[in-house]
């Protein structure tokens, strides 16, 4: 018999020995992250998944309040192996109300629809940089690549406070420009402190004109927040920081850029295809209540053509 226990703060440690356990176990799975959006007003459920006092996985769900309607975002379900995963979304099904979950799992292959996001991987194994350049990328980005160096664009990379406080007002102006709450500096502070935290400055000569926040754990590198400052765009600021994730990553021995999710239909996900990523689907719904289910793609499909008729 499957069980749910709530992680409290003593029992964080265990949390975290967990997953090192695990080969699927992420940087965005820890303690760290799931303190860095309690911080950003998410509201946090995250448990773990008990089988005879022992623990066999464990689970983090953002409850997410959105018109009429309420679902849960997830980082992924860490199980250990043997433990029936089917068994464990009953068990979920049983404890929460709600339309559906998002469970992020880059190993499922669903079919997505026009709302649900796709994140864009560029596989560099054994591939080396001129290859990428030449053969991964499009035209269009390439020429933009050799623009932004002849501008003479450098990028920092570092675990610096002061980088990321230099960073934060491009970031929080973008958010805002999109309608979105951005995340808090100092919570942005506390998750740089962690080794797969980094942060990648892009600088016209001394000024700052272009940044991002990436995870760098197990074999791949992830854009957590990227941003540039729309008076600068001329010299290609964005693909020059996708091309130090290419960089960094054969430096470092990685074999995969996850440049971020996006929507197939949004400008950003062409830009991103541009760049080698390729379309990937990564998450699972795991439906809670069919009716509010079918209400909510209704009501998200219907939003997204107002915004393209806009």
């Amino acid at each position: 018999m499957l069980f749910l226990e709530k992680l409290t703060k003593d029992k964080e440690s265990e949390w975290d020995s967990f997953i090192k356990t695990l080969q699927d176990g992420q940087f965005e799975h820890k303690t760290a992250f799931i303190e860095f959006l309690s911080k950003n007003m998410k509201n946090m459920k995250n448990y773990f998944i008990l089988k005879n006092k022992e623990i066999v996985g464990i689970v983090s769900l953002q409850k997410e309040k959105i018109s009429f309607f309420t679902r849960y975002s997830s980082q992924g379900l860490l199980l250990k192996k043997g433990i029936n995963k089917d068994g464990v979304i009953t068990l979920l099904k049983k404890n929460l109300k709600g339309s559906y979950i998002r469970l992020n799992d880059l190993k499922q292959n669903t079919q997505p629809n026009k709302i649900t996001p796709l994140t864009f991987i560029l596989d560099t194994k054994n591939k080396d940089i001129q290859k990428i350049f030449n053969s991964e990328l499009e035209s269009r980005a390439r020429r933009a690549i050799k623009k932004s160096i002849r501008a003479g664009l450098k990028i920092k990379i570092s675990n610096s406070e002061e980088e990321l406080t230099n960073f934060y007002p491009i970031y929080s102006k973008r958010m805002k420009a999109f309608g979105t709450i951005p995340n808090t500096l100092e919570s942005l502070k506390e998750l740089i402190k962690n080794k797969e935290y980094k942060i990648f400055n892009v600088y016209l000569k001394n000024k700052l004109i272009a940044g991002g926040t990436m995870i760098i754990n197990k074999n791949m590198i992830t854009n957590h927040l990227a941003a540039s400052d729309k008076k600068y765009l001329q010299h290609s600021p964005n693909n020059f920081l996708y091309y130090h994730m290419i960089e960094y990553a054969k430096k470092h021995k990685l074999d995969l850029v996850n440049y971020g999710p996006s929507l197939k239909t949004d400008k950003v996900a062409k830009f991103k295809e541009s760049m080698g990523g390729e379309p990937t689907s990564f998450e699972q719904h795991i439906i809670l209540n069919k009716l509010a289910y079918k209400l909510f793609n209704l009501f998200s499909f219907t939003l997204l053509k107002l915004k393209n008729i806009i």
